[in-house]
């Protein structure tokens, strides 16, 4: 017992001694540290996706800016789900969207960054923390972007900015050796309470097929009201464009209560294992209230319906609606 004790004992020590050590050398070094924990309740009437309880999502933020340059790490977490089913208790690490780069912002407007970086392009954010529901949307899902691996140069001057873009081809890395790039530029303007971009990218395949992606979204701020939108194209090298459609509006009731409404269309964007001649057109509605608990606790709760519809008729696909519900407590640390 006293044994046990003495080991308890010991590796409490041990851990505070640790985190001491993490936190001088934050202090010393000018390092912040910080993250989130995304907690959900998931329900829905989809046979094949029944999560129940799940860390949604999570991250792990380093970042250390001194001078005109800094790096950035940023180690997403989340339940480890096969197609859609907790596959047990293990997490997803560092997946899908990890971010790892360096910077440096000259004095005249020009900065570059160089690595592996967080999209460009739509309207909602990677991290969950940073959205009003408790889930992208349809248009963000089957964009099929979270990151780019690579070397983005830009140019800021008061409310107008320029980025380009040269990247491995998304998410595969599959140009390595083989000269295949993803380019891109997005052109920006955000004065006070409004802000409008457009961008470009071409992807390639690694036999060097080119879909060109084009995205402009528009937003404003206004009291208590906050509306964006987003439209985008996509050109495969064979059959027809696709487009998808986004808009959302959230409106704060109080300074703690907020409620927002997102609408997303689809169709024939993503066309990822999707046979030839076969197209999918979707709609999707989200609404839910958030709460501010504390400053750094946000509580959120949506309900989404989802209609898809598949043309030429695939049996038991053709007209799928779907229903999900969510409850999340998101903290920010």
């Amino acid at each position: 017992m006293k044994r046990t004790t003495l080991k308890s004992r010991l590796a409490v020590a041990a851990f505070v001694f640790l985190l001491s050590g993490m936190t001088a050398f934050a202090a010393d070094t000018n390092l912040k540290v910080g993250g989130f924990v995304d907690g959900q309740y998931y329900g829905t009437n989809n046979s094949l996706s029944t999560e129940g309880f799940v860390v949604n999502d999570g991250a792990l933020y380093m970042q250390k800016d001194m001078d005109n340059g800094g790096f950035h790490l940023d180690l997403p977490f989340s339940s480890n789900l096969i197609n859609g089913v907790l596959g047990g208790n293990n997490f997803n690490f560092a997946t899908n969207k990890a971010q790892a780069y360096v910077d440096y912002k000259y004095g005249m407007g020009v900065k570059w960054r160089l690595g592996q970086f967080d999209k460009l392009y739509g309207a909602e954010s990677n991290d969950t923390v940073d959205l009003h529901f408790t889930r992208q949307g349809l248009l963000y899902n089957q964009e099929n972007l979270r990151t780019h691996t690579g070397l983005s140069i830009g140019y800021e001057m008061d409310k107008f900015s320029i980025m380009a873009l040269a990247a491995d081809t998304n998410g595969s890395n599959t140009n390595l050796g083989g000269g295949k790039m993803d380019w891109g530029v997005v052109l920006a303007f955000a004065p006070e309470q409004f802000h409008v971009s457009a961008g470009w990218l071409m992807r390639q395949s690694a036999a060097g097929d080119k879909t060109h992606l084009y995205d402009i979204i528009a937003g404003t701020t206004m009291g208590g009201l906050e509306a964006n939108l987003e439209f985008a194209m996509s050109k495969p090298p064979v059959g027809d464009s696709g487009i998808g459609i986004m808009a959302e509006g959230i409106y704060g009731v109080t300074d703690m209560i907020s409620g927002g409404v997102r609408f997303d269309y689809t169709s024939k964007l993503d066309q990822t294992g999707i046979a030839t001649g076969t197209q999918f057109n979707d709609i999707g509605v989200t609404v839910g209230p958030q709460f501010a608990m504390t400053k750094d606790l946000r509580v959120k709760a949506d309900y989404t319906f989802t209609s898809m519809s598949v043309t030429p008729t695939v049996a038991g696909v053709d007209a799928t609606k779907k229903h999900e519900y969510a409850l999340a407590a998101v903290y920010k640390f």
